[in-house]
């Protein structure tokens, strides 16, 4: 069956609307769920309010008239408990919302949308291994990078509709980073995707964990976590040493004595010096690390997300016994910050967090941190907590950045239709497509077409008129290459291939800043890749029109000296031309290595009609001046055109 088939249509139009439905189900239950904890939300805040209130009314009467301190005591536990279950509720509410709008989003792109997408811009100079997108808590493998021209050229990253658009359904600029590097660079050791694939296909089937992990990774949707890279690599700024001593001081002395001056009346002229002496300290103090505090404080803010994220995707990551080799190593890195001690250490940096927000108390912030001390005694516990294992945090990072890739290519794989995954195998360069479509185009009904390369058959001449599918055939297969590469099932009934390095030269822009005609760009581009396939022969290349920047003579007689050049090479091409002179390089000169295969296109009641089914041989129809007379070209040009374009075919038995 083919992805046109009756039969496979209704198979897949079943289970999109199977996941269709339990979306649907899931947004209404979640809205439902959002809803109540709101209200419950709202009745917590009252409480919270009114406990308050109790508890300052207490604590006043008790002070002024010396009573007993223990209805102050009960007041404020009681003040504490609603501000922890006010908290639990909160927490409850963002989970409903969270899993609601992951649903709903869902839904939209079963629909034909994209997204959401995160922030994946790669700096061109990072600062660090997580800075450029890699996993750091593990060796990436061996790799290919896709350059700029063949990024453009294929549509795997620009203006959408592309393959970044389409695959991009992350929320945290982690994942987003990761995923481009995934595209920019994909993998060429067969055990490496194989072992990619069997990762994205278990967080594909296993829809219910992958929701829950999506729904942890939405904690941080938004965050700007793009400088987080560059704060890790950072020296630390706070060392523990004496000032983290006077700190502690200052926190506990200064709250102490003024509390025995206000309950101690009888000790106040003693108790007074001390308070004093605590403010100076604390005055001076605040005085020398001013300068380095401030902007720690907010490098510590943008931090905040990470630490949550941690904190909320781990214990998901270890809810479920993994099956893939990728996810068991992923679990075990996260595993490391969820257990034992080093989950209390966490715990306590998401604690010393939450003082660095005193700030936003607004003009009581001066007052209450030169009293308790408690930003800058958070700053050290972070310093130490962070900064003295930013190695770690940086695995921890990647990691989060790797789980969240793969979700979203399981997104794909899950919500696109269940595609084969392609074998990938060792030996001789090789590609097979059995029925394959352009990923774009896959949810139009575009048409399947079949590519064979490898063996006898390693340069395909592709001819056909203007419009007959030419260019779409190209990117179809180069992007299949891509996708298999980078882990993803395939839009084809089977893909198999040996993993390659892939290249292309389809559209060519002159330099006006460099000084270089379009010509001679051409030029170079095909000159690097001669040398790339010298000196590798596992590469594929996919060309559209060889040196379309110069006279006919000329470009004929090199396209074809260098269509025999790569043919006897051992690399793949792909070659579409209108030149019917190199299509003659496979039939009837019979260059070893070249297949020729073309597009047909026909007339229909006056109109031009594409089956865009792709046929053995090469083209013996010409649709360019009929676009012409279609266009609506005075005839007098169109009749012209045509006796001079007769002339020549009838000279090069065109």
């Amino acid at each position: 069956m083919t992805p046109s088939d009756p039969a496979s249509t209704a198979t897949d139009n079943a289970a999109r609307l199977e996941l269709q439905s339990l979306r649907q189900q899931t947004a209404t239950v979640q809205a439902r769920a959002e809803h109540r904890e709101r209200q419950r939300m709202q009745a917590c805040a009252t409480a919270r309010l009114l406990l308050f209130a109790v508890f300052s009314v207490v604590a006043i009467r008790a002070v002024a008239e010396r009573t007993s301190l223990a209805p102050v005591g009960l007041s404020a536990l009681a003040f504490v408990a609603a501000v922890a279950i006010h908290t639990r509720v909160r927490d409850a509410h963002a989970w409903a919302r969270r899993r609601r709008f992951l649903a709903e989003e869902s839904l939209a792109r079963l629909a034909g949308a994209t997204g959401p997408g995160g922030a994946g811009t790669l700096p061109a100079q990072p600062c660090s291994a997580l800075d450029a997108g890699l996993p750091v808590y593990r060796d990436e493998g061996r790799t290919d990078e896709l350059d700029a021209d063949t990024r453009q050229d294929l549509g795997v990253e620009g203006p959408a509709p592309s393959l970044w658009h389409l695959l991009d359904t992350t929320q945290t600029s982690l994942g987003a980073r990761r995923l481009r590097r995934m595209l920019r660079h994909p993998l060429l050791d067969a055990a490496d995707i194989r072992a990619r694939q069997a990762a994205v296909a278990e967080l594909a089937r296993e829809r219910a964990w992958r929701d829950e992990l999506l729904a942890a990774f939405a904690v941080a949707r938004g965050a700007p976590l793009a400088r987080v890279p560059a704060f890790l690599a950072a020296p630390r700024l706070l060392e523990a040493g004496p000032l983290r001593g006077v700190a502690l001081f200052c926190a506990a002395g200064l709250p102490a004595s003024a509390l025995a001056w206000i309950t101690l009346p009888a000790a106040r002229p003693v108790v007074l010096p001390a308070v004093l002496a605590c403010a100076a300290v604390s005055l001076v103090l605040h005085g020398f690390l001013v300068r380095r505090a401030l902007p720690l404080r907010d490098s510590y803010l943008e931090m905040e997300p990470l630490v949550k994220l941690a904190s909320a995707v781990a214990p998901r990551v270890l809810a479920q016994a993994a099956g893939s080799v990728v996810l068991r190593e992923l679990g075990q890195e996260l595993s490391a910050w969820v257990s034992g001690r080093a989950g209390s250490r966490l715990a306590t940096l998401r604690r010393a967090l939450r003082f660095l927000h005193l700030h936003e108390t607004g003009a009581m912030y001066p007052v209450l941190e030169m009293v308790t001390s408690w930003e800058l005694n958070a700053l050290f516990i972070l310093e130490a907590g962070i900064k003295h294992h930013g190695a770690t945090w940086e695995r921890v990072a990647g990691a989060l950045g790797e789980l969240e890739a793969l979700c979203a290519l399981a997104v794909d794989a899950d919500e696109r239709g269940p595609g084969p995954w392609p074998e990938i195998v060792d030996g001789p360069p090789c590609l097979e497509i059995d029925s394959g479509v352009h990923p774009l185009l896959a949810a139009r009904g575009a048409v399947p077409n079949d590519a064979s390369l490898g063996g006898e058959a390693r340069l395909l001449l592709v001819t056909g008129s203007n419009m007959a599918g030419k260019s779409t055939f190209l990117r179809m297969v180069a992007l299949h290459v891509v996708l298999a590469q980078l882990g993803s099932p395939a839009r084809a009934r089977r893909v198999r291939l040996t993993p390659v390095r892939l290249r292309s030269l389809i559209h060519v822009r002159d330099s006006l800043a460099d000084g270089k005609s379009y010509f001679l760009v051409e030029v170079e581009r095909v000159r690097d890749l001669l040398q790339l396939t010298a000196r590798e022969p596992r590469v594929l290349v996919v060309v559209d029109e060889l040196f379309r920047g110069t006279n006919s003579v000329e470009r004929v007689a090199a396209s074809r000296a260098i269509a025999r050049h790569w043919a006897a090479t051992g690399a793949l091409f792909v070659l579409a031309t209108h030149d019917l002179d190199l299509a003659r390089l496979a039939d009837p000169e019979r260059v070893p290595g070249t297949v020729a295969w073309h597009f047909p296109d026909e007339i229909v009641a006056g109109a031009l009609r594409f089956p865009y089914r792709l046929q053995p041989g090469w083209s013996n129809t010409h649709n360019a001046l009929r676009l012409l007379e279609l266009s609506g070209y005075p005839e007098t040009i169109v009749q012209a055109a045509r006796a001079e374009a007769e002339r020549r075919w009838a000279e090069t038995g065109g």
